[in-house]
């Protein structure tokens, strides 16, 4: 889910003086809240302590912003993805469908 002003605010984390300019870069980021951290901790709002990035985020993670989760591997992914939907398509469909959207996943690991 995405960073805004009001998840900033209620972090407790970011004070008045800085809640413009850390608004301001999370909406840069798309709301996105390793990109935010990241861009704070290159030093994108200047003079903001890094004792308050860092709670800043454990707060989001804490509350589901930034995802600590690994994603699985793909064997484990095709393994579930055919157990869910036996009985809709063969697991030759389905392991075409997985092939094709773990391709999509390659593609975006990259660029992202």
């Amino acid at each position: 889910r995405p960073v805004d002003r009001i998840a900033l605010e209620a972090s407790g984390a970011v004070s008045e003086t800085f809640i413009d300019r850390v608004a301001e870069v999370a909406a840069e980021v798309d709301g996105e809240g390793e990109a935010l951290i990241a861009a704070l901790r290159e030093g994108r709002v200047s003079r903001f302590q890094s004792s308050k990035t860092d709670e800043l985020d454990q707060w989001l993670r804490e509350q589901g912003y930034i995802d600590s989760s690994q994603p699985l591997p793909a064997e484990e992914r095709e393994r579930r993805t055919l157990m869910e939907a036996a009985g809709s398509a063969s697991a030759a469909e389905i392991r075409e469908q997985v092939a094709w959207l773990e391709t999509g996943l390659a593609g975006n690991s990259r660029s992202g």
